[in-house]
C-alpha cells in the first residue's frame, strides 16, 4: 500500500504538472472504484472543472477542483496508482478511470486489485468529511509533536508497532516506515507503548520524521508495484535497514534481521539493536 511518502510524491507531481488543467471528459470503466456516486453523475459533475490544488491527509490524496467547489478524494489501498501522459504512452490494462485533459493528455487511475476507492465531495464538506475527521494528526503536520506522540504512547497498552499503524491515532505511517523508524531509534516493535520513556518517545518522533523525509527525497519505495506519476520507480528500497531483509545481516551490528507477525502483518527488526 502506498504510504505517506508515496502519496506525497504523487501530490507534489500533480501540483507541478496538473494544476490549472481542465477536464474535458471522464471515462469510468470500473464503477466499483467510485463510492456513493454513479459513473454518470461523477462524469457530469467533473466535466469542465479545473484542477486548482492538491493536498494530502495521511494516505489520502485530495484533488481540489474549481478552487475547492469539489474535491476528488483518492485512497489507493493496496495497488492503486495514478499515471499522467499522452494517451499512447499509458498502459490501459488496469486503468479504471481516465480524465481527459485540455492539453491532450490523460490522468488515469490504475489498480490491479481494484481495492482503491475514489469519492467526490462538495465544497466545504471536505472539512467535516467523516473519513478525514477520524484520522489522527498527520505524521508531517505541525500538530505531530514529540509531546503529542508521547501522550499517545502513554495512553495505550498496545504494542508500539501496532499503535503506529493505527490511522486514527497517527496518520500516514504504514508497515514499511513504521518498521524502519523503530529500527532507527532502537525500539523493539513488540514493546508496550505506555512503557516507552519520554526520551524513547522523543527518539521515536525524530526517527519517524527522519525516515519519512528521507523516503520523500527518494520519491517513495518501490518494493512491490509502486511507481510515480510518470511510471518511474522510487529509490527508498535501496536505503532500507530492516524491512523485508529477514535473514540478512544488520548493517549496524551484523545480527540477522528477524521477521514476526503482528495482527497478520510482517514486522522486521534487529534482535540485538532493538531489545
Amino acid at each position: 500500500m502506498p504510504e505517506l511518502p508515496e502519496v506525497e510524491t504523487i501530490r507534489r507531481q500533480l501540483q507541478q504538472f496538473i494544476t490549472g488543467k481542465r477536464i474535458k471528459e471522464v471515462e469510468v470503466t470500473t464503477p466499483q472504484i467510485l463510492l456513493h456516486i454513479s459513473p454518470a453523475d461523477f462524469q457530469q459533475r467533473l466535466r469542465g472543472t479545473v484542477f486548482t490544488s492538491f493536498s494530502r491527509q495521511g494516505k489520502f490524496l485530495l484533488c481540489h477542483m474549481n478552487g475547492g467547489e469539489l474535491t476528488i478524494l483518492i485512497h489507493f489501498r493496496m495497488t492503486g496508482r495514478l499515471f499522467y501522459g499522452t494517451p499512447s504512452a499509458i498502459d490501459k490494462t488496469h486503468t479504471h478511470i481516465s480524465f481527459w485533459l485540455d492539453n491532450g493528455r490523460l490522468l488515469c487511475y490504475n489498480d490491479v486489485r481494484k481495492l482503491g476507492k475514489i469519492e467526490l465531495i462538495k465544497g466545504k464538506l471536505v472539512n467535516n468529511f467523516a473519513k478525514l475527521k477520524s484520522l489522527g494528526p498527520d505524521s508531517l503536520s505541525p500538530d505531530f509533536t514529540p509531546q503529542l506522540l508521547y501522550n499517545t504512547l502513554q495512553g495505550s497498552r498496545r504494542q508500539v508497532k501496532d499503535l503506529l499503524l493505527d490511522q486514527h491515532r497517527i496518520a500516514g505511517l504504514g508497515n514499511i516506515y513504521a518498521s524502519e523508524a523503530l529500527f532507527d531509534c532502537g525500539v523493539h516493535p513488540q514493546k508496550r507503548a505506555h512503557t516507552l520513556s519520554s526520551e524513547e518517545g522523543e527518539g521515536l518522533h525524530r526517527s519517524i520524521l527522519k525516515i519519512l523525509h528521507l523516503a520523500i527525497e527518494s520519491r517513495g519505495c518501490s518494493i512491490a508495484n509502486y511507481v510515480d506519476l510518470a511510471g518511474e520507480r522510487g529509490a527508498y528500497q535501496r536505503l532500507r535497514r530492516v524491512y523485508q531483509r529477514e535473514g540478512e545481516p544488520c548493517y549496524r551490528c551484523g545480527e540477522l534481521i528477524c521477521r514476526i507477525k503482528q495482527h497478520g502483518r510482517s514486522t522486521y527488526f534487529c534482535p540485538r539493536c532493538q531489545q
